[in-house]
């Protein structure tokens, strides 16, 4: 069965889509976004103007957590969702323009190409779209101009990978609501996923 991660830059609503989808059709999910989860150290790290090598390590480590343990449910005859994929990577490594981070995010990505799902949902959104979700989710750390410039190039190098993975659905979901009922159906029946 497969493995269906969806990607997009921070704020677009991966996590919640992932769990509405999953509930929907009754599905195992994995994801990295909740609450909680991203403890201050890591926020400090991730979110901070200084390129280090640690900046994605958490991430990655979480990924490659969450990618194994989608494909061992799949191997079990489950189709699972995962929020965050090996193309969230790459999209990351295209938008990155540190001076140590790209080291670590290829490396990531030639150990762990196997980890790739079998389909992808990109979502992409407007800019203001994002900064109401961003606002909403209240992090603080989250809340600075670097952050939503990264947004933005990562945003970019989505759809960069879009286009370069045609296999790939690319989804605007500025003006959709992942609570209605309908626009789940549709997302759905984009994943070819019955109802």
């Amino acid at each position: 069965m497969p493995v269906i991660s969806i990607i997009g830059a921070p704020g677009v609503g991966k996590s919640f889509l992932v769990k509405q989808l999953a509930c929907l059709h009754c599905m195992p999910c994995f994801f990295e976004g909740e609450i909680g989860i991203f403890t201050d150290d890591v926020l400090k790290v991730l979110n901070g103007e200084q390129d280090s090598p640690q900046r994605y390590v958490w991430l990655l480590d979480r990924f490659k957590r969450n990618l194994e343990a989608a494909h061992k449910a799949s191997s079990a005859g489950l189709t699972c969702f995962v929020d965050g994929d090996i193309l969230s990577v790459e999209s990351w490594l295209l938008a990155e323009n540190g001076q140590f981070s790209p080291t670590v995010l290829y490396k990531w990505l030639k150990e762990n190409q196997h980890l790739r799902a079998d389909k992808t949902l990109i979502l992409v959104a407007s800019e203001e779209k994002i900064k109401q979700n961003m606002n909403s989710r209240g992090r603080a750390a989250e809340m600075t101009g670097f952050i939503h410039e990264r947004m933005l190039r990562i945003q970019n190098a989505m759809k960069q990978v879009a286009k370069n993975h045609p296999e790939c659905v690319l989804l605007d979901r500025t003006n959709l609501d992942f609570t209605n009922p309908r626009t789940l159906k549709e997302v759905s029946l984009i994943l070819e996923l019955k109802i």
